[in-house]
């Protein structure tokens, strides 16, 4: 199957980051009890990518590695800036957020123009929708999209689930059953710890309640984004995350402190608008593979000697994929995931099986001793060539690719 991209010469394109969003929270991705029917929507018209494996759950090494087309392992850049390689064809790079972090990051200013977005920061929930921080943040975002030259590429990263999660109360109500307890009125996003065996589960589910109705209101402003960007027809667009929010499913909640798939597994879409069909990846893809994307689309000549778009986007060949944080690495294939942590006195290894296990919930290192070890081994070699500042290339032996 061939994607037959637009030919345009003037062709944009608008990547929109959501911060903190990880599979588990969307309906595209099986969710059951959040409704957000313009990311259904989104989903049902894009190449969607069931497994993203984000390369790192650190904001700023996450969005480096798409920028520059190199892990976040790698501390020697595999290419070039994004914006500097598409600017030698004319086109104009501008990056609207309202995240002080990034926007103030020194790969930031390879952009031809940033935009910080000034939000309020609210103390209490919004009476009303058009109170919320969100309300501003995407009014000031359609104002600025709205005035957008062809010929360009707009990058907006949204703090979402980084920021205060002030969905009116209504929203949380309605996702309480009759015999659950009151939503909490929190508008600080949780961070924390959460002991299975001690904490009461009415503490998670009133986090999970409170996140739920922050990405309702999140979808209905974001569905008037959508609806202007569609009748623009020579606009690609992408939705991703490059990181998750952790609400407890192995104990922590709030910064994504670990590798499980809370933190990295993202989602990741992509819309090309003269492409007449949409279809879902079961392959593994991070989040970096946007670089080429954009860069083909952008006609920058690329490295590698076939189309990406053609021959990697419908079926990535990914053996493996490796994510990385100061104190944890993991490695997935099609049929495992081993994640190692290094502790203060010891180093912990966590298997689990896939695509069986999505949610990491039963840890099988001790029932398959004979994979753990060529996992690990492969794990080195990895971040051995990363930090070397080689290419990664992965080759998977046959007992490691095996179902069981």
């Amino acid at each position: 199957m061939e994607l037959k991209l637009n030919s345009q010469t003037q062709k944009s394109a608008i990547v929109f980051v959501a911060d903190r969003v990880n599979t588990a929270m969307l309906p595209a991705y099986g969710n059951t009890t959040i409704d957000t029917p313009n990311l259904n929507h989104l989903a049902a018209q894009s190449v969607l990518f069931d497994f993203a494996i984000s390369d790192s759950p650190d904001l700023l090494r996450g969005t480096r590695s798409i920028w520059h087309r190199s892990h976040a392992a790698n501390e020697q850049a595999e290419h070039s800036h994004l914006a500097t390689r598409i600017g030698k064809k004319g086109i104009q790079s501008i990056l609207l957020t309202d995240e002080t972090e990034l926007a103030a990051s020194p790969m930031a200013a390879e952009f031809d123009r940033i935009v910080k977005i000034e939000s309020p920061s609210p103390v209490q929930l919004a009476e009303e929708p058009s109170e919320s921080w969100l309300a501003s943040f995407f009014a000031q975002t359609l104002d600025f999209v709205q005035q957008l030259e062809p010929g360009s590429l707009l990058w907006i990263h949204c703090r979402t689930l980084a920021g205060p999660w002030d969905a009116p109360y209504a929203y949380r109500a309605r996702l309480a059953d009759d015999e659950d307890p009151d939503p909490p009125h929190d508008v600080e996003p949780p961070n924390g710890w959460f002991d299975q065996a001690s904490d009461s589960p009415d503490i998670l589910l009133g986090h999970q309640q409170c996140c739920a109705a922050q990405l309702v209101l999140f979808d209905q402003f974001f569905g008037v984004l959508l609806d202007h960007i569609a009748t623009n027809k020579s606009n690609l667009f992408s939705f991703l995350s490059t990181r998750g929010y952790p609400l407890g499913e192995h104990g922590q909640i709030g910064d994504p402190m670990n590798l499980n798939c809370e933190s990295i597994h993202v989602p990741y879409m992509i819309r090309w608008p003269d492409v007449k069909y949409a279809f879902r990846s079961q392959s593994l893809i991070q989040p970096s593979s946007l670089h080429d994307v954009l860069c083909e689309w952008f006609e920058v000549e690329l490295t590698n000697t076939a189309s990406f778009c053609t021959q990697v986007l419908p079926d990535p060949n990914a053996e493996a994929v490796v994510s990385i944080l100061d104190h944890a690495q993991s490695i997935q294939t099609q049929c495992w995931k081993l994640i190692r942590t290094n502790g203060t006195r010891e180093r912990r290894l966590s298997l689990f099986k896939k695509p069986d296990d999505r949610w990491e919930v039963n840890d099988v290192r001790d029932r398959c001793p004979q994979v753990t070890p060529g996992l690990e081994a492969l794990l080195d070699d990895c971040f051995k060539n990363l930090k070397n500042g080689e290419p990664l290339e992965i080759s998977i032996e046959p007992e490691l690719a095996a179902e069981s």
